[in-house]
């Protein structure tokens, strides 16, 4: 039986050609890394109160804006009449057509399309693979704690009727004369967004909800990163009459007056 010595002299060769190809292979995977962008983030909207339907209409635009990375189909979380934090309107029914209302009059005849709402028991179900839309992995949430009610859909008749029937008090406005109840959270809701492991929660609240929006995250989002943005004590959120999203769109946003922010 015979035995044939290898030379190590042409392993080599084949050897350091191997390591090479891999090294450039790894090398080029890092590159593309570098080079993807990271995935578009969701939003997700629960209620459709002013507040709501303004941010879903322009969340939609900006969607379409380079360089948001926002998934162009932000979803709008439609609540029960008896769901915490709701905004008595009505039901899925018409909450999804107030929605529409304010997409259509307010953002160029936009709509919300099948995709864009989800009724709330569905959003709260456990994760099934026909009700897609209910992941929240990797999205950011927004919550209201600030509007009381839905007064406008846009309409300008309904913004007139408001102007002539609510009595305006002596040296200044009804609204900021009225103080702002607190507005609960809806605790299932973020239970569930939290559970579902959501990037970021934002939190629109007046001053006296802020103490339960603090108390909530704290119980049930810890780790969660969160954002809460309070309105001034005696500020309240009020649509302009006859307000329309331009058509021009870019990252500047549309301001019609200052805002002023502080930690």
């Amino acid at each position: 039986m015979r035995h044939s010595a290898r030379n190590p002299s042409k392993l080599l060769p084949f050897v350091l050609t191997v390591i090479l190809y891999y090294h450039n292979d790894v090398a080029f995977v890092n590159s593309l890394a570098l080079l993807t962008p990271p995935p578009k983030a969701g939003t997700v909207i629960l209620g459709t109160s002013d507040y709501s339907n303004i941010l879903f209409g322009k969340v939609q635009r900006a969607a379409s804006l380079y360089g948001t990375n926002l998934n162009q189909q932000p979803l709008s979380i439609l609540q029960p009449p008896d769901s915490p934090s709701s905004v008595p309107i009505g039901g899925a029914k018409d909450s999804e057509g107030s929605l529409n209302k304010v997409l259509w009059n307010r953002f160029g005849l936009a709509m919300c399309g099948p995709e864009g709402t989800l009724e709330e028991a569905d959003c709260l179900r456990p994760l099934s693979w026909w009700i897609p839309q209910a992941e929240m992995k990797e999205k950011l949430v927004f919550l209201d704690a600030a509007s009381e009610t839905s007064s406008t859909d846009g309409n300008p008749f309904t913004d007139l009727l408001r102007d002539i029937f609510v009595k305006q008090p002596k040296g200044g406005s009804s609204q900021a004369a009225v103080k702002s109840p607190p507005i609960p959270l809806n605790v299932p809701f973020v239970q569930c967004a939290v559970q579902r492991n959501c990037a970021h929660i934002y939190i629109l609240s007046n001053d006296a909800s802020l103490p339960a929006c603090l108390q909530t995250l704290s119980e049930h989002a810890p780790s969660t990163p969160a954002t809460i943005l309070v309105l001034e004590r005696g500020t309240t959120l009020a649509v302009t009459s006859g307000w329309k999203s331009s058509l021009l769109q870019n990252m500047e946003g549309e301001l019609l007056g200052p805002v002023s922010l502080r930690s």
